[in-house]
């Protein structure tokens, strides 16, 4: 039977060629290991660099299997667990008062009182002291250990 020389050095390549498609499948995982822990805000702000790395991934895969190659999969290291990013609340909260701010630590406090009491809003207002607040749902917003953070404006 005649050997295809072109596929043969196609499968050469694969196996071969810059340390072979294992290297490249490990080098690939230890990348995403790399931004996951050295840089979580990263792929916060880019969520789609996780799908990249998936999708170049299932295409060096894909190569190997149309190419009938066996991996060792004693040379890649597993993939890394991707955290799930976190879904918190937001509260936005808008006080007014015509006193000090004893008045807007208790405004403050009455939307606590709304909020732990179930509400997702809550108004509250009288000559001296008012207050208004809501809740949001921010989802896809930390990955990793990243905190949440407060904002004043």
């Amino acid at each position: 039977m005649f050997k295809n020389r072109k596929l043969d050095n196609i499968i050469d390549i694969i196996k071969k060629s810059e340390g072979g498609i294992e290297k490249r499948l490990d080098e690939n995982r230890e990348l995403l290991e790399t931004i996951i822990s050295k840089t979580p805000k990263l792929l916060k702000d880019n969520p789609w660099i996780v799908n990249w790395i998936k999708s170049n991934e299932e295409y060096l895969l894909k190569i190997t299997g149309a190419a009938n190659i066996e991996l060792d999969v004693r040379r890649i290291r597993p993939l890394p667990k991707i955290p799930r990013p976190t879904t918190f609340k937001i509260i936005n909260i808008v006080a007014q008062t015509t006193k000090d701010n004893a008045s807007l630590i208790r405004q403050l406090e009455s939307a606590i009182h709304y909020f732990k009491r179930g509400h997702s809003k809550g108004i509250d207002h009288d000559d001296d002291i008012g207050f208004t607040f809501e809740t949001t749902i921010e989802e896809n917003s930390i990955f990793g250990d990243e905190g949440a953070a407060s904002r004043f404006e």
